[in-house]
């Protein structure tokens, strides 16, 4: 009866386990990526001249694609 229990509980453990898994992935240089949540950074912006002012805080919404800079 012993080994039925132990083989039961770990069955259990491992079924548990495999529902809450981390998946990595990885992009390739220079891709765009699309953000899953909200992300504050600091921007530059140009004026009417073209002079480049700021760091101006911003909040990007989740769902906008980050491109590369290059």
């Amino acid at each position: 009866m012993l080994p039925r229990i132990s083989k039961t509980i770990c069955t259990v453990g491992l079924l548990t386990s495999l529902g809450c898994q981390s998946k990595v992935v990885i992009v390739k240089n220079g891709d765009p990526v699309m953000l899953a949540e909200a992300t504050q950074a600091k921007a530059y912006a140009f004026d009417k001249n073209g002079k480049m002012t700021g760091p101006f805080n911003i909040i990007i919404p989740a769902g906008w694609y980050a491109l590369p800079k290059n």
